[in-house]
């Protein structure tokens, strides 16, 4: 289930410009699945793709994974189906 002590820090990292939480499962194991990087060096260099929006990449697959465990619904969705309905903003 998620809670507030996971959904703190992602709002944390996306109020900041190019932040890359490679330590995070969810945005790591979303990374693996939808590129072809599997190594945590294939990671670093993907992510220097994103730049200077990392921030928001991790985001984006942080949602991803969420959404892909149905763990939350959210506004900012049309197609999200889950148990919790947050609002990002």
């Amino acid at each position: 289930m998620l809670t507030t002590n996971i959904v703190q820090p992602m709002t944390q990292i996306v109020n900041q410009k190019d932040i890359f939480p490679y330590g995070d499962i969810a945005v790591v194991n979303s990374v693996k699945e939808l590129s072809e990087a599997k190594t945590k060096d294939e990671i670093i260099l993907q992510a220097e793709k994103w730049k200077p929006y990392r921030s928001l990449a991790a985001y984006f697959l942080w949602h991803y994974y969420l959404n892909k465990e149905n763990e939350i619904s959210c506004d900012l969705c049309n197609g999200c189906i889950g148990k919790r309905q947050i609002n990002h903003w």
